[in-house]
Parts: C-alpha cells; structure tokens; sequence
C-alpha cells in the first residue's frame, strides 16, 4: 500500500500522541489507585487503629479506678464506667464491626484486603454476641447481674455490671473486696484483651496496605518511566523517518538551482513513490525538455547568426562600394589632371608635391579597403559556439570610464609594421593634415604634443600608418559630433607620458555619446549616424589592441558635455 507523504507524517504524529497519551493515561490510573488505597489508609484504618487504642488506654484507667486505692475512685467510677460504652459507643465494637463490613465491601480496598477486614468485622460481632464475660465472672455472687442458667450476651452483661458497680459505689459500699469490684475488674481487663487483639489484628491489613501502597509506587515509577522512555524512542524514529521522507526536497532544490544556473543536463535521484518521488520525476522530465530545447535554441541561434553574418558581409560590400568607389575616381581624375598641368608648368615641384600626397591618400584609402575586406573575412570566420553569442556581444563591448584589456581573440587589422615612431611629430603632422578640415568646420584644433626632438617623449615602436589610421576615425568621429554643437567648438589632441605609457588623447566638447549607443560603441555596425558605416572604432580598438594597449572612453566629461578618448601604448620595460 502506497502511503501519500501527508498520510506519513499524520500517522507519525498520531503515534506520538498515542504514545503519550497512554503515559499520561497509565500514570493517572496508577496515580488514582494510589490515592484511594492511601485514603483507605489513613481516612479509614489508621482512625480505627487509633480509636481501639484509646479505648485500650480508657480501659486501663477505669481497671486502675477499681483498686480504689484513693478516697474519691469509688466517685471517678461513677463518671468513668458510664463513658466507656465499649460495645454501643462511637469508638464501640458495634460501630467498627459496621465501618469495616462497609469498607471491606467498597471498590477502594483490594481483594487481597477483604477477606482480613471481613473476619476482624465478624469477630467484633461474634464478640458481641458471645457469652465471654458471663464465664469471666461465674465465680461471683451477683444474682443482679447474672442468674444461674440465663443466657446473657457480653453487651447486656457489661451492661448489667456497670449499672450495679455505679449503685453500690453511690451507696459507699463498693470496696475492693466486694464482687462487684471483683466482677467489673475481670470483666475490663476481657475487654482490654479483645481491643488489643482487634488492634493486632487490623495492623495486619494496615501493613500490607502500606508496603504494597510503596511496592505499586515503586512500579508505578518505573512503569511509567519505561512508558516515557518508548514514546520518546517512538518519537524519534518518527523524526528520523520524516527526516528521510523530506530529504529529497532537498535534492530537488539543488536540482532547481543547478537548472535555473543553465545546467539542464542535471537530473534528480527518485527515491520514493510518494508525491516527492511523483515530483521528482516531474522535475527530471522538464529538465530533459529545456535540455532538448535549449540544443533547438543553439541551433537556431547559429542559424540566425550565420544569417547575420551573411546580412554584415552585404551591407559591408555596400558601404565599400559608396565610401571608396567615388573618392578613388575623384582622386584618380585629379592626378590625371594634375599630371597634365605638371607639363605645362615651368617649375613642376610644387604639383609634384600635391600628386605625392594625393598618392598617399589613395594608398591609404587602398589600405581601408583591404582593411574592409579582411574585416569580411574575419566576420565570416570567427562564427562563436552555440550559445556563446551573448558572450561575444559583451566581449566586444567596452565599459564606460574603465580601460579595456587586449581580447583574446583574431584581429580585424593587417600585421604590423613596428618602427620606430616619434609620437609627438606623428600627432602635430597628424593635426596639420586634419587643420582644413577642421577651419570649415569651424571647430578650434588644439594640439598639445613635443616632439622628442624638442624634448619629448622617446620614439615608441609602432605601426605609425595604422595608429595616424586609429587617430583619423576617433578625430572624424569627433568633428561629426562637434558640427551639431554650438560655437565655440574645441577639438583637443594630446600626447602625456608616465612612467609605463604613453597616452594619446582625443577630446571634444560635443554633445557626449548618446546612452542608447554606449554599450555597442566597439561593436561593428554600431551607429546613429544615418551615413556611417560603424566600423570605425571597431577598427580602431583593434589596432590599439594589436599594439598591446588599451582604449578608454568618457562621455560625458565633468560639465555633462563632450568626450574623451584615450589611446594608452605600453612603453618598454
């Protein structure tokens, strides 16, 4: 039979009140017993005793009174015989044969009792009844007490005596000799030897009484101590079976917060049949289906990122083909114009210059899109494990005022050319070059850099072209934020040094980043602007990181406006 957990636990606590209830049922009617034996005891036998015991000593003193060995003891008679009432008093034969006829017919005494207090009833009656005293005094002439051949019971014959004793003790004629004396003196002493024999016999049941009364404590004690003692052993394996009963509440507990902690592999022992077992078993088949759906979930996510990736690869084709296509052609058509009038000038240096840089500017723009291509080859390489998407997405994420550290993980730029690079002249050459940009604009460039010629910073080993590339997206970046601002517009770069780096600094007082943008800021694709692309500061944590340093970024500064971007090179040991 199966047995539901809430019907355990009820009769596990039934059982203990049994158990204590019998204890406290059986002290009670032990404790009962004793009392009405004790009452018997003392409210009943003890009385008794002491009553025949008087009697005894009254007795005693009415015997010495008959010496009349004192002038008025024939008067002290007189008062004492008439108050004696031996056999109808209230201490009388009669009255004790009738108290313990009636006791011994009660539920109070024992059975054990009865029979002793029923014979010593019956022998005060039988002495009531008998002819015991007319043979004490068969020998004495008192033809007014007793006549030859009369049967006369002790009660009227005590009786007789007493009334004749009293009358010639009124006449002054009552003297030692005389056989009312005589008589009376036998006659008391009888009596004296029946209360003493009562009074033996009624401490016999007194006796028993009292050492079965210690005897039923003493069991009593005992009993109800090994009573207690099994319901309290009831009462613990009680507790120890609800104990295992509840333990595997436990287990599920364990079970859930392992689940909840994304472990759905994690399975519950069924221990039982009951409704924990019932439950147990609920709780492994739900953790088997969120096992089964979080594999569906993976693989659906790999899908979708696939998807995303194939999604990024077109926009960035896109955006390759409207941020490239049209400044290469427009430079192209200006060198082939350039090389023209280089012709026809006398002196050609000056446009040679100009073609130079406009090389240079291509070059740079063909190392973009190289950059934008490797870039594509990454994102469709670099597909994360299923389930690790949200992971990526926090990796890629920077947080705000706090330096990040180099991930672990492939970068989006070429190798690096390291050479050894005067960051100063690399930033004052990098702010003349961003000065027109700048004056229309109208954004106030500040530059604040020494060149180690001039007692600056040493040269730091670096890929100069990739890190002007790092300085030119965080300084457009910074113009485009600063065109929406109201003059004055400031736009500050810096170069500081300590100890361990050295810390290039880009600062504006433009609106600040927006809060909706701040998390996804390193992120590719991330941005609010309706024209970019969202790979610039993708791109640029990932040369700062190839170079072993570290991007920071606050917005907004101190007042709640601008921005600030540090770049922190490691310098060497």
């Amino acid at each position: 039979m199966r047995l539901s957990v809430a019907t355990k636990i009820f009769l596990g606590f039934a059982a203990v009140i049994i158990a204590f209830s019998a204890t406290s049922a059986f002290t009670l009617y032990r404790m009962s017993a004793l009392r009405r034996t004790v009452t018997v005891l003392w409210k009943e036998l003890n009385p008794m005793s002491n009553q025949l015991r008087a009697l005894s000593r009254q007795l005693k003193s009415a015997e010495d009174f008959l010496a009349l060995k004192r002038p008025n003891d024939a008067q002290w008679l007189q008062q004492v015989l008439p108050a004696l009432e031996p056999f109808d008093g209230p201490q009388g034969f009669a009255r004790l044969a009738e108290r313990l006829a009636t006791l011994a017919s009660s539920d109070d005494v024992s059975a054990v009792d009865k029979p002793e207090l029923m014979n010593l009833a019956e022998s005060f009656r039988r002495f009531i009844a008998g002819r015991d005293l007319a043979e004490a005094i068969a020998g004495e002439d008192l033809p007014e007490v007793i006549k030859s051949g009369e049967p006369v019971d002790n009660a009227e014959l005590y009786d007789r005596l007493v009334r004749r004793t009293i009358k010639v003790a009124a006449l002054g004629q009552l003297t030692p000799g005389s056989p009312e004396t005589r008589a009376a003196t036998r006659v008391i002493r009888r009596l004296n030897r029946e209360v003493n024999d009562a009074v033996r016999a009624l401490a016999v049941p007194i006796r028993q009484i009292d050492q079965r009364t210690e005897s039923d404590e003493r069991g009593t004690t005992l009993a109800a101590g090994l009573i207690s003692a099994g319901a309290l052993i009831i009462s613990i394996v009680i507790l120890f079976i609800a104990q295992l009963t509840l333990r595997p509440i436990r287990s599920l507990r364990e079970g859930a917060r392992k689940i909840a902690a994304g472990n759905y592999a994690e399975r519950v022992a069924v221990q039982s049949s009951d409704e924990i077992g019932q439950l147990a078993e609920e709780f492994n088949r739900m953790a088997a289906s969120l096992e089964e759906r979080d594999k569906a979930l993976a693989e659906k996510q790999r899908e979708l990122l696939q998807a995303e990736r194939l999604a990024a690869v077109g926009r960035l084709a896109a955006q390759i083909t409207h941020e490239v296509r049209n400044p290469l052609s427009s430079i192209g058509l200006n060198t082939e114009l350039l090389e023209d009038e280089l012709e026809a000038l006398p002196d050609p240096t000056s446009a040679q210059k100009m073609l130079q840089s406009i090389s240079a500017e291509v070059q740079r723009l063909k190392g973009i899109t190289e950059q934008y291509l490797q870039l594509t080859r990454f994102s469709a390489s670099r597909a994360p494990p299923p389930g690790d998407a949200a992971e990526a997405d926090d990796e890629d994420a920077e947080t705000f005022g706090v330096t990040s550290a180099p991930p672990a993980e492939l970068s989006t730029v070429a190798p690096l050319e390291r050479n050894a690079t005067d960051l100063g002249e690399l930033l004052r050459r990098f702010a003349t070059f961003l000065q027109p940009e700048a004056e229309q604009a109208g954004v106030t460039l500040i530059v604040d850099a020494t060149p180690h010629a001039a007692g600056g910073p040493a040269p730091l080993e670096v890929d100069a072209d990739q890190l002007r590339q790092a300085l030119l997206n965080l300084a457009k970046n910074a113009l485009e934020a600063l065109r929406s601002t109201a003059p004055p517009r400031r736009l500050e770069l810096a170069l500081r040094a300590t100890e361990r780096a050295l810390i290039l600094s880009v600062r504006d007082n433009g609106p600040g980043i927006p809060d909706g943008i701040q998390a996804r800021l390193f992120q590719p694709f991330a941005t609010d602007k309706a024209h970019g692309t969202g790979l610039g500061l993708a791109v640029t944590r990932d040369i700062v990181h190839a170079h072993g340093g570290a991007i920071t970024v606050q917005s907004p500064l101190a007042d709640g406006r601008g921005t600030a971007v540090e770049i922190t090179l490691p310098r060497p040991a």
